[in-house]
């Protein structure tokens, strides 16, 4: 009998949320999705946030994009999870200026076949974007 996969679990649950995101039974599988673990299921949290405007997750949303800055390659590996974050944080007009400013300037250099790669490259210009829109300053 094989082990079942937790994140595969997990990120199954959360498309099962995504039909019904203000249940409460969503609400609660969100909220163990952006304090867990797995940066992938935290992404799709963030996606179905976005998607259904749920506003009262934007300090959970905040607090999960500071835990994936510590040490990222090894909590956020491909950066995946705080560029769903600031996503789901823009789209909602969240007041998170200095968050927004610390994700332009972060760098995330991962190992790739050959040497390293910076998987950040998104994040920063999904929030360059955003704030040359908004006029935030850019500063670096």
């Amino acid at each position: 009998m094989s082990k079942s996969d937790p994140v595969a679990d997990a990120l199954a649950r959360l498309k099962a949320c995504a039909a019904d995101p203000r249940s409460a039974a969503s609400l609660a599988e969100i909220t163990k999705a952006l304090a867990g673990k797995s940066n992938l299921s935290a992404a799709k949290a963030a996606d179905i946030i976005a998607t259904a405007k749920l506003a009262q997750f934007v300090d959970q949303l905040t607090a999960a994009f500071d835990r994936f800055m510590q040490k990222p390659t090894a909590t956020d590996k491909g950066c995946t999870a705080k560029t769903a974050i600031a996503k789901a944080l823009y789209e909602m007009e969240s007041p998170v200026q200095e968050l927004f400013l610390r994700g332009i300037r972060h760098v995330q250099m991962e190992p790739v076949w050959g040497g390293q790669a910076d998987t950040a490259a998104d994040l920063r210009g999904l929030l360059r974007a955003r704030t040359r829109a908004n006029q935030l300053p850019a500063t670096r």
